[in-house]
């Protein structure tokens, strides 16, 4: 399906003037990643919330400046849903929580070509402890980039002569 997407996308490109601003953004592939915040226990804002008070009660205990509740709060906290180990804890669209993470590949103007969710095979191959949600979603996302464009490069290589100019 995702080549006759390319192809439409390419004839409607054709038929674009030569001065259009969009002219040729369908020839740029985007990589991004988001998440799905399904309703878990742990999702649950007063569950942080109660963590993050525990970990400002025991910094009051230690007097310590360089103690940062916020960090220990998110290293006490489980790293996946009791629900489902699909359901990670992660940081996505600006904040903290437990979601169904994907990576997304889209041209420039915005159409999705390929949505890969990620599992729990992905999560073990890239197991490490990390000390922030920010430096997780950094590795995360620089991890995810190769099974998500790998399988559909090669899927538009096997199906189609339509080559990307910009990533």
């Amino acid at each position: 399906m995702v080549p006759k997407v390319i192809d439409i996308c390419e004839d409607i490109n054709n038929l674009l003037p030569a001065d259009s601003p969009y002219k040729n953004l369908n020839s740029i592939l985007i990589y991004d990643t988001s998440g799905l915040k399904p309703r878990v226990k742990e999702n649950n804002p007063k569950t942080l919330a109660s963590e993050i008070n525990k970990q400002k009660a025991y910094s009051k205990i230690i007097n310590d400046k360089n103690f940062n509740p916020y960090a220990a709060a998110y290293k006490n906290m489980p790293k996946y849903s009791q629900a489902n180990p699909n359901i990670r804890l992660d940081f996505v669209n600006g904040h903290f929580g437990y979601f169904y993470k994907f990576g997304l590949l889209t041209n420039g103007w915005g159409i999705p070509l390929s949505i890969k969710f990620f599992e729990e095979d992905f999560y073990k191959s890239v197991e490490k402890e990390f000390s922030t949600p920010e430096e997780q979603k950094y590795f995360y996302d620089n991890a995810s980039l190769k099974p998500v464009i790998v399988p559909f490069l090669n899927n538009l290589k096997k199906y189609s002569n339509f080559k990307f100019k910009t990533f």
